[in-house]
């Protein structure tokens, strides 16, 4: 939005109004930064602090084989690289075609409507869905929530299949749609983040598991990143037939989701002492 107003009020072009936007954020980033160096509490020091280089050895080795000694490991794995699978083309390829031209099957908006729809009538969808989500998900357990958490995910995809054949001109419609696809993948996602901390996490070593399935949530995105270029090639540049495929590729994430392993019930908790800290 930011870039939009300087370029069509102040005259900026593209590379200036970006430069400054970018600008802003680092410096913002550098504030908050030092902010969280005094707020933020230490924590707890790691059971084997003071080990060494021959500790920390140790422990990097134990964190890997510990994860893969899991249980159905591999099978969670795959729920969490799944989950996001068709989202992760929509998040490609959604901006871009809300802003290419409509001569070549875009929406035609600028920055500034696509800032604001997008990043800000989206936030507030995806916000509002994660909230809920997450009530949801306390009042039924996510073992009994987790399928519908999928497709509540991956359902509203067929908005963007909707606006690449209908192309309403209609931004109040445009942005009323783009939030309902928001609002879906914030209520689903909630499953994903609680999928990862109940399931796979549990145990010693904890905080290194969590990261392990966060690293595999994001290979998601590098996967579907340069594969959405293919797929659009292949479609013929044609935002109807892609977003059909972006359909068909929501479909497995939902099936493999109600096929998912729950191994435990209840929240675990580390034992006293344990190593919180890796």
């Amino acid at each position: 939005m930011m870039t939009g107003i300087m370029h069509q009020n102040f005259g900026y072009d593209w590379s200036r109004a970006w430069m400054v936007v970018m600008g802003l954020l680092g410096a913002t980033m550098a504030l908050l930064g030092f902010w969280h160096l005094r707020m933020l509490p230490e924590g707890e020091a790691s059971s084997m602090q003071g080990g060494g280089m021959a500790g920390a050895w140790t422990a990097l080795k134990e964190s890997w084989v510990s994860f893969f000694q899991k249980k159905s490991i591999w099978m969670m794995l795959l729920v969490v690289f799944m989950y996001r699978f068709g989202e992760g083309f929509i998040e490609n390829f959604g901006q871009l075609f809300l802003m290419d031209p409509r001569a070549v099957g875009g929406l035609g908006l600028d920055n500034f409507a696509i800032g604001k729809i997008y990043n800000l009538y989206g936030t507030i969808g995806f916000l509002a869905g994660a909230l809920l989500g997450g009530f949801f998900c306390a009042k039924f357990t996510l073992r009994r929530s987790f399928f519908f958490l999928a497709i509540a995910l991956n359902v509203p995809h067929v908005t963007y299949y909707y606006l690449s054949h209908a192309m309403p001109e209609n931004m109040a419609l445009v942005a009323l749609i783009v939030t309902i696809e928001k609002f879906g993948f914030g209520f689903g996602s909630v499953g994903h983040m609680l999928y990862m901390m109940q399931q796979i996490a549990p145990g010693p070593f904890q905080m290194t598991h969590y990261a392990f399935a966060t690293g595999v949530m994001a290979l998601t995105k590098l996967a579907t990143g340069p594969l959405s270029k293919y797929v659009y090639l292949y479609c013929d540049r044609s935002y109807p037939s892609f977003f059909t495929f972006v359909l068909l590729a929501s479909i497995p994430p939902i099936i493999i989701a109600r096929f998912a392993p729950f191994l435990h019930t209840g929240h675990d908790r580390p034992a006293e002492g344990g190593p919180v800290g890796h």
